[in-house]
């Protein structure tokens, strides 16, 4: 289905308007859900003895949080989970 002028307008102007990490523009007015369900996944454990440290897991974290983060792991004696 073609944009109207309007909504080809918002979506020049949406970059500034809104943050792509919190929200979305909705061009078609009709959309009912935003969200979708799936089934969970199991969660795992990552390990932190091992030479596959956490940045392997796919974490956007820094060296700083990954570092605070198997300090306090370890002082609890447990692996953080992650879900697969």
């Amino acid at each position: 289905m073609p944009r109207s002028t309007a909504d080809e307008r918002l979506a020049a102007i949406a970059p500034v308007l809104f943050d792509r990490m919190t929200e979305m523009v909705l061009f078609n007015r009709s959309t009912r859900s935003v969200s979708s369900h799936a089934a969970p996944k199991p969660l795992v454990r990552i390990q932190l003895t091992s030479s596959s440290r956490p940045t392997r897991a796919g974490l956007a974290l820094s060296p700083d949080e990954i570092s605070y983060l198997v300090t306090n792991f370890e002082r609890l004696g447990r692996e953080p989970p992650m879900s697969s």
